[in-house]
């Protein structure tokens, strides 16, 4: 007689982790540093008392994930914040995370420029390649080289269509300075252009045309200037901008970037890349 036992007891499968990085006093996965699962995925990037927490990568190695991965914020081990996931069937989804779960849609490029500000170590997303180590995220500068001898641009106050002056005022001075700080044009502050059309006693106000917006740097006396108009439909937002030769009347590059959500955006990461496309 020949008896056969069967255990029904749950069992709970386990499997290897592995931690190379930094730690706090603890001992505990704290600061940069690559956890691996063997057969399920890598993560990269930053760590808080034993946590995914921060700016990371997790990078799927199983089945039908294979090569799937999610770059953004981290909180408390979970997606939580800004980030993009790019999925093994080319669909992506970015924008805001809660606790693991999809929010709310932002452009993949809304999302790199907030990191990119945010995280001084982030170089941007690499979209054709799989990022498998920290190092591996750079990409190629966005911005071409700085000029030897930066030229002189002025900046009119773009119209609104639904936005208010108020709005429109801000976000235009957002845009100076977003221009300024990218060292590629010497950018005419408000004070000196407003001195010089009241001097001239020019009504610059509501000013659309490139037509007027020529006129305007005729004044002002530099070979290009900036003008652009801001919109909202519903919750979205569009911001249409352009370089003009002031010699020629000519466009020379054209801008847009179209955003739903908070006008807050606009002014925090919007203008950037509005400025960042005029440079391009």
């Amino acid at each position: 007689l020949i008896l056969f036992y069967i255990s029904c007891a749950p069992t709970t499968p386990t499997f290897e982790i592995y931690y190379e990085g930094e730690r706090n006093q603890e001992g505990m996965e704290h600061g940069q540093g690559i956890q691996t699962f063997p057969g399920y995925g890598k993560y990269i990037g930053e760590f808080k008392d034993g946590w995914k927490d921060g700016l990371g990568t997790y990078i799927w190695h199983n089945g039908k994930l294979l090569g799937q991965k999610y770059v953004g914020e981290w909180e408390h081990g979970k997606f939580d914040g800004k980030g993009v996931l790019f999925k093994v069937n080319g669909e992506i989804q970015s924008g805001t995370w809660v606790l693991g779960q999809f929010q709310e849609n932002w452009t993949i490029e809304s999302v790199e420029y907030f990191l990119l500000k945010e995280y001084l170590h982030f170089k941007g997303f690499n979209y054709s390649k799989p990022i498998t180590s920290v190092s591996s995220q750079n990409n190629d500068n966005y911005l071409p080289p700085l000029p030897d001898n930066p030229t002189d641009i002025a900046v009119v106050d773009f119209t609104g269509n639904s936005v208010s002056d108020g709005d429109c005022r801000a976000l235009t001075d957002r845009l100076r300075t977003e221009l300024f700080n990218t060292k590629h044009y010497k950018v005419i502050e408000r004070e000196m252009m407003e001195q010089i059309i009241e001097e001239q006693k020019f009504q610059n106000s509501g000013c659309v045309t490139d037509v007027c917006i020529v006129k305007i740097g005729e004044m002002i006396g530099v070979g290009k200037i900036i003008g652009g108009s801001i919109s909202k439909v519903g919750r979205t937002y569009s911001i249409s901008s352009r370089i003009v030769s002031v010699e020629t009347g000519k466009i020379l590059k054209g801008a847009t970037y179209d955003y739903k959500g908070e006008i807050d955006e606009l002014l925090t990461t919007g203008m950037r890349m509005v400025a960042y496309e005029l440079i391009k």
